[in-house]
């Protein structure tokens, strides 16, 4: 609920059991929203399983500012010996996990634009990629890329394959093949008949990076770096769907897996780091400071250069998360929608757009606020059945515009029932 002038000159808000009053948007934010992140590592860090917070927003009227707290990997001071607390650094690097795949998204937009073989994203994806046997014998070979982007083409996700989470979890090592990812899905049936319903699939942004192989003869991570990191200034931002190298293992923030549902494979906090993201692969495995982030978020919204404007409004074009089928944008009745990459949704009575990647020990979260050009992300070091990250997205709103969104914290991308281990 926006407030009014006189309310926002003496204006107060709570926020983790700290109140302060701000007397408008004046100064620098800097350290109520370090104080923010400080709490939410208080308040949530035993209950969430995780040690470590790094938040970054952008405003009109202000520079960019990032800001972090907590541990770059559990302390346990009582050990003996006792392992200390190395404080997590606004340098440090988290995965961001389904944040990946908007830029498989605007790489093929670009493709498109550029008329690199006459693609287009209304033509199937069968024309480029042979697709399992079983899909073919069900429709798959109609699908759409624009469909498969949009999560409408009915593609099943490789990771409901339980003989997917079997191996995944019995060799965490193990280094897939983007073949060996299409295998598991293909071993399942298509959810539906292409553009009828909505069902989020990791396996559609799977043969997103094939089909950007394909149509360029380079790899993924060449085309992400050169069109799009390179570009962009993205110098802390890594695609990297192996093990990592040591340089880059030293900057992570330590991640620690808190879901049930793994627990009978993984005991819960184990310390997942070290283990390499080929499962992810273009469907989620990007690491990067949450700096490079915001940079990243402010330039897919707002930048001319990245998206000529018929493809900017493709990359925009929505569908319900609810029934599949095409929307303006979202509403009362159907507050929640799904572009190419990208979620938008409608949170007290302001459209915004937003995006919480997970893999199984990282989130990384953005919400851009359009009518107000905000841009705010966070980096949190586990996957937790328990997430309470919109609360402290809507608290570093509210630091930066002395507004409340009430319907932020407990706003829903997707419906619980659809929601996956790892998103």
């Amino acid at each position: 609920m926006k407030k009014g002038l006189s309310a926002v000159l003496a204006f107060a808000i709570t926020f983790f059991g700290i109140s302060v009053t701000y007397a408008g948007v004046i100064g620098d934010p800097t350290p109520q929203l370090q104080q923010a992140v400080d709490n939410y590592v208080q308040a949530y860090g035993v209950e969430e399983g995780m040690s470590a917070v790094t938040l970054s927003v952008s405003a009109p009227g202000i520079n960019p500012i990032t800001v972090a707290s907590g541990c770059k990997e559990k302390a346990y001071p009582d050990l003996n010996p006792p392992v200390p607390c190395t404080p997590v650094s606004t340098s440090d690097l988290y995965q961001i996990g389904s944040n990946t795949k908007v830029f498989m998204a605007v790489i093929l937009l670009q493709l498109e634009a550029e008329h690199v073989q006459n693609f287009n994203i209304n033509d199937k994806v069968s024309q480029y990629l042979t697709l399992p046997a079983q899909w073919q014998n069900e429709g798959g070979n109609d699908v759409t890329v624009k469909q498969m982007l949009n999560m409408t083409g009915g593609i099943p996700a490789y990771d409901d394959n339980q003989q997917f989470v079997v191996d995944l979890t019995h060799n965490l090592n193990r280094q897939f093949t983007q073949a060996d990812l299409i295998n598991y899905a293909g071993q399942l049936p298509m959810m539906f008949t292409p553009g009828t319903k909505w069902y989020y699939s990791n396996t559609s942004y799977i043969l997103a990076g094939m089909l950007i192989e394909k149509l360029t003869g380079h790899s993924v991570k060449y085309e992400i770096q050169q069109r799009i990191f390179n570009r962009y200034g993205l110098n802390t931002m890594y695609y990297e769907p192996h093990a990592y190298p040591g340089n880059l293992y030293g900057q992570m923030v330590h991640g620690y897996m808190e879901e049930e549902e793994l627990a009978d494979y993984i005991p819960m906090g184990t310390d997942m780091t070290a283990y390499n993201l080929s499962w992810a692969s273009s469907a989620g495995a990007i690491v990067s400071t949450t700096s490079d982030v915001l940079k990243w978020v402010q330039a897919l919204y707002t930048s001319p250069a990245l998206l000529a404007p018929q493809q900017r409004q493709e990359l925009e074009s929505l569908v319900s998360t609810a029934t599949g089928q095409p929307i303006v944008k979202p509403t009362p009745s159907d507050p929640s929608a799904y572009g190419l990459g990208i979620f938008s949704l409608l949170v007290s009575g302001q459209v915004v757009y937003s995006y919480e990647g997970g893999t199984m020990a990282y989130r990384e979260i953005y919400v851009y606020f359009p009518e107000e050009n905000i841009v705010i992300t966070a980096g949190l070091n586990s996957e937790s059945d328990i997430d309470h990250a919109l609360q402290l997205v809507s608290t570093a709103y509210t630091i930066l515009t002395n507004n409340t969104l009430p319907g932020l914290a407990t706003a829903k991308m997707t419906p619980p029932s659809l929601a996956h281990s790892w998103h």
